[in-house]
This record gives structure tokens, sequence and C-alpha cells, in this order.
């Protein structure tokens, strides 16, 4: 099945909900599914991912989103600390710095990631912005199969993740500053889904393991339950429950971002379960590993 090439990035949406405006197609839905339909033979084979960083700056300050070598560590650090439990590990390669007012500020990011991404498809890119527009501190593609599209090659180069330096371990922003943005974005790179959405039932996230949620959680409210009807209480604690990420997409491009927001601060934040190790793992090794271009 052919698809119709679709933009990955859009207006940004300033400091509300971003959604998409259509619901998937049975075909793309069905196709997405297969990392959860296949989770009961997920693969305990360690991940080890080679990654790229990309810093982009407006200038060489920190208040000009630049990061220093220290300060990534501790990035990096974090990040591993947070997968080496689920059998994830990332392989830094290099870092690579580019000054750009437009793209430091979230500006033409397609272009930006189409002319600095490096590796396969199965290597990860993280770009660190100065800013992305109001509220939203970070944003990333799913995986996805590159031959349903007519130019896979421009849907690789597409592929990556966005985060807003200052929410680095230590960074300047008030409540996301534990580098645990990068981890939650990383979370949809592996193929999470938000554990919230504006509804009960369904199963929106794809994962058996998490409770029915309703709502964007804010700070750490212990024993939040915003679907009381269902087992359980909110995942104040998973990784895919906090954030402020999202973009205004045209419907197709629904299965390629992350589109709800969320604002619960980093310290709240320690795990994933393992229904959702189990889809990052399924999520590798059906659309990422295989692929070496």
């Amino acid at each position: 099945m052919a698809l119709k090439q679709v933009s990955l990035v859009s207006t940004m949406v300033i400091g509300a909900l971003a959604r998409c405006g259509a619901e998937l197609s049975p075909e793309l839905k069905a196709n997405y599914e297969i990392p959860t339909r296949t989770a009961s033979i997920a693969s305990a084979d360690p991940i080890e991912v080679n990654t790229y960083i990309q810093v982009i700056t407006n200038g060489s300050t920190i208040d000009d989103g630049y990061l220093t070598s220290e300060q990534l560590d501790k990035q990096k650090a974090v990040m591993n600390d947070v997968f080496a439990d689920h059998s994830i590990q990332f392989n830094f390669l290099d870092t690579t710095y580019t000054e750009n007012e437009d793209w430091a500020h979230g500006i033409m990011m397609q272009d930006m990631s189409i002319a600095l991404r490096k590796g396969s498809y199965k290597d990860l890119n993280i770009f660190f912005l100065q800013s992305m527009g109001g509220q939203v501190t970070g944003q990333c593609s799913f995986p996805l199969n590159l031959t349903d599209f007519p130019d896979p090659g421009r849907m690789k180069s597409l592929d990556g993740c966005m985060v807003v330096s200052s929410t680095i371990p230590g960074g300047s922003h008030p409540t996301y500053n534990g580098g645990l943005t990068a981890v939650h974005e990383v979370g949809h790179w592996f193929g999470l889904i938000h554990v919230f959405t504006d509804t009960c039932g369904g199963n929106r996230d794809e994962v058996d393991d998490t409770p029915e949620q309703a709502t964007a959680t804010y700070g750490c409210p212990t024993g939040k339950d915003s679907c009381p009807e269902f087992p359980g209480v909110d995942s104040i604690h998973n990784y895919s429950e906090f954030i402020s990420d999202g973009v205004t997409l045209s419907p197709k491009a629904c299965l390629l971002m992350i589109l709800e927001v969320d604002y619960s601060d980093d310290y709240c934040k320690t795990e994933f379960t393992p229904g959702q190790v189990s889809r990052m793992h399924n999520a590798w090794a059906t659309y990422r590993e295989p692929v070496d271009a």
C-alpha cells in the first residue's frame, strides 16, 4: 500500500493541546499495531542504538541554546540510566553544532532535519533547539514502514526527536529540567503513545498494563483517577504521561507524531510498564532494526 506523502511538521501549537483532525484509516492503524499484536513474542535481546546529537543554536552562549559537552554528558547519562533497566542502551557517536536562528527556534524544522540528519533509519538523531514555540518542549516521530511511502528516503530524513535545550539536567526550564523530556520523546521514537486521552475506554495507548486515563496531569498528584469506572489510577509516574509536546498536523500525519500535551513535573516520572517495554522492543524489531539504509 502506497501512502500519500505527508508532512511531519507544521505550525507549532502555542501553549495548548495539539490534536489530529481526522481518525486514522483502518489500514494505517492495522499496520501500526503490529508491535502490539506481537508483544507476546517480544525479543529479549538488548538493543543498542547508535545516536547522533545535534545542537542547534542562535549563538555561542547558554541563553542562545548552546550546550556544553558536560551538560550533554549528563543528558546522555540520564537516558542510558533510564533505559538500561529495559535492555536498551544508546551509543552516542558524535555531536554536531549548527548555528541557525530559524532552526534554533523551531522554524523550518523539516529543512533542518533533511540537511542534518545522520545515519540509517535505526539510528537516533536528537536535535536540541533553543525553543519550539509557546510551551512546547519536544516532539518526535514514530517508527513506520518506510516502504509504505512513495519517497522512503525523504521520510527517513524527517525521522528524529526535537528537544528544547533548557530541559537537560540542570537546565533553566522551571519544571522540566531533569533530562526526562528527551526520555519521553525517545519513548515515542520507539513507538510509545501517551498514556492519556480525552475519554475513558478504548485502550488508546495500545498497551494493556497502563490504566485508562482521560486527562493530562499537572504536578505530581498522588491517587489521581480520571477514569474511576475502570481499574487502576492514572499513570502519573509513567515517562509517557508527562510533557509539553505537540504539533498541528495534517490528518494522515497523526501516525507520525505524538499529539497531546501534558504538564506534570520531571521529578514525578520513574517508570515504563512491562507492556510499554514489550512495545518498544517490538517496534524496534519490526520497523527500525531491519533497515540498514
